[in-house]
This record gives structure tokens, sequence and C-alpha cells, in this order.
């Protein structure tokens, strides 16, 4: 179900018509090598990764619950995913189209280095009583530029409280967040 080839420029492109679940660690080579996730179906890396080359999510989810070592910047292209618990020591770029989820659901705490969102861009959190730590929280360890819309769920228990969306250790740019699917009585926040 998952063909990965070498493009002309040593590109890794792992297509997924089937979901897919690697358990152990992945580290492609050279490290200046992307990785691109294409196709329609959920690749989800479990173990501990290193990528170093500006990758993409072109189709489909890529779900990180490991580390993702290597400085590798991920570009979500319209029509991808990028979710799950994990790490990514390198920048987030979410293109116009594209979604960033907290976990699988958009619950759990999703890392990266920086993070630039675009005017279309789409954020998935869940949240349920205050103080969950299933809660959805995106972390970002650099600067962080929001646009976009954010889609709230709610994981059961959702109501009036104080919510925390995003954090973040570097600036922040606000170039106007929607807030979208918020329960009936309450408000959205950053």
């Amino acid at each position: 179900n998952v063909l990965l080839n070498t493009g002309p420029s040593n590109v890794r492109d792992i297509y997924c018509n089937a979901p897919l679940t690697i358990t152990g660690n992945v580290s492609v080579t050279p490290a200046s090598n992307p990785l691109n996730k294409q196709g329609g179906n959920s690749l989800t890396f479990n173990g501990t990764n290193t990528v170093g080359g500006a990758s993409a999510v072109n189709g489909g989810v890529l779900i990180v619950n490991g580390p993702m070592n290597g400085r590798a910047t991920f570009t979500v292209n319209s029509g991808g995913t990028l979710g799950g618990t994990g790490v990514l020591s390198g920048p987030v770029v979410v293109q116009n189209g594209g979604t960033l989820a907290a976990g699988t659901d958009g619950s759990g705490t999703f890392t990266c280095g920086s993070l630039t969102a675009n005017a279309s861009s789409l954020f998935s959190l869940a949240y349920g009583v205050t103080n969950n730590p299933a809660n959805g929280l995106i972390r970002v360890n650099g600067n962080l530029t929001l646009a976009g819309t954010l889609k709230l769920t709610d994981l059961g228990g959702l109501g009036i409280g104080t919510y925390t969306n995003f954090y973040y250790a570097g600036a922040l740019v606000n170039n106007s967040l929607v807030v979208a699917g918020v329960a009936a009585g309450s408000s959205g926040g950053g």
C-alpha cells in the first residue's frame, strides 16, 4: 500500500492508498532530502524520526506521534493535514486549504519549532472540561503567525472557562484568526 520512490532530486515521496502506521524509526538520508506525504489516506509515524530537507504534506493526513528531528520545514498544502502529538523540531507552514490538528481528533498537544499560517488555513482543536490534559493545544517553540480558521469541537464537557489554543515562545503576528464550531453559550478565544 505504500510506494517509496526517489524522484529526480532524491525526494522521498510516500504514497498511501490505504492507512499506514510505521512504529519503527524513520530516517531520510542524506539529511538534505525531504519527505513528501502523497495520496488521500493517512500515514502515522510512531517512532523517532529524522528528516532534514524541506518536506510537504500534499494529500491525506500525516500523523507524527514521536519526535521529528532534523529541523525540516514541513509545509501543509491544500488538501493535506498534519497532526499528532509529536514534536517537530523545525518550522511548520500551513498553506491555504491545509489543516493542522492536535492529535488525530483535535485533542492532545502538537509541538513545532515555529508556525506560519495563511488566510485559508484551518486549525482543528477539541476541548472537554477546563484543565483536561486531553484538550487540544498547539505548542510553538518559536514565532507564531496566526491566520485562517480555528475549528473547535467538544470532547464532552466543554463549557465556560479558560482554554489555551496556542502557546508560543517567540513573537506573535496575528493576521486574524476566526473561531468556528464553538458550542452554544461559549465564546472563542486565542
